[in-house]
């Protein structure tokens, strides 16, 4: 997690016991502001560990704006391409993933689509940021970084398990 501002928060991966882990942290009374404020969701790569815990998460999400009675905000999720198709086998058990989220997909060495591009966009300006990008890393699967400047000058780099 990287906290940006008190609204704000980008998570860094999202693996199966993701949700439970921000649970035991944050506690009963935090975890729903904790799950607002996630802004941004970065997958780095297609291996489970690191998305499986998207679809409850992204539900868990959803219901901390319907308990406080909120409009829902998507969530941007920057995710390789591939995993599109693993969030529609997903659906098949947990409901319809893809209207909670505001995708911007990353494909090793090919620029972003003309969607992810004004996702990209509306993120930079939600979150405040002067630069948010996504990087080749060391590791199979397509995998990236996440280097991200915020509008003071702080520069936040995340490589996940790669080199």
């Amino acid at each position: 997690l990287i906290h940006l501002d008190d609204r704000s928060t980008v998570l860094c991966d999202c693996g199966e016991s993701t949700y439970s882990q921000a649970c035991l942290l944050y506690g009963a009374d935090g975890i729903e502001p904790l799950l607002r404020s996630v802004k941004l969701i970065f997958i780095s790569h297609m291996h489970g560990d690191h998305f499986f815990g998207l679809p409850t998460f992204l539900r868990r999400r959803l219901r901390a704006y319907r308990d406080c009675q909120l409009d829902y905000e998507p969530v941007f999720l920057v995710a390789p391409r591939n995993l599109l198709h693993i969030l529609t086998m997903f659906e098949s058990f947990s409901g319809s993933l893809q209207p909670l989220c505001k995708t911007i997909l990353t494909h090793r060495l090919q620029p972003l689509d003309e969607q992810s591009q004004k996702h990209l966009h509306e993120a930079m300006v939600l979150l405040n940021m002067k630069r948010l990008e996504f990087v080749p890393v060391a590791h199979p699967m397509g995998a990236h970084g996440l280097v991200l400047t915020t509008a003071s000058g702080k520069t936040v780099v995340y490589s996940g398990d790669t080199r």
